[in-house]
């Protein structure tokens, strides 16, 4: 099996764009939720769920209505890295 290697700097595939697109504006979401609002293939959403996993920008929600169910969110991690960079970016 031949492991993908992704930097995130480089630029997210469109599906891990769109997974990320529909989670930021429609909030936290299932796996199967993903699927029916972007219309990507299962495949395709698991992809694009794990590179952004990979790159810190969503995170898993236990469903404790049904721990074999996983929730995905938006991470706040992200926009605390953009907040600390950006007094970086205005004083240069």
């Amino acid at each position: 099996m031949i492991r993908l290697q992704l930097n995130c700097e480089s630029k997210l595939p469109p599906s891990a764009k769109l997974v990320l697109h529909t989670l930021r504006s429609s909030g936290p979401l299932t796996q199967k939720s993903l699927i029916e609002k972007t219309g990507l293939s299962p495949r395709t959403v698991k992809n694009a769920l794990k590179i952004l996993r990979q790159c810190e920008l969503i995170k898993e929600i236990p469903n404790f209505k049904d721990l074999r169910v996983k929730i995905y969110a938006f991470s706040n991690k992200t926009l605390e890295k953009s907040r600390a960079e950006a007094p970086m970016i205005l004083s240069k």
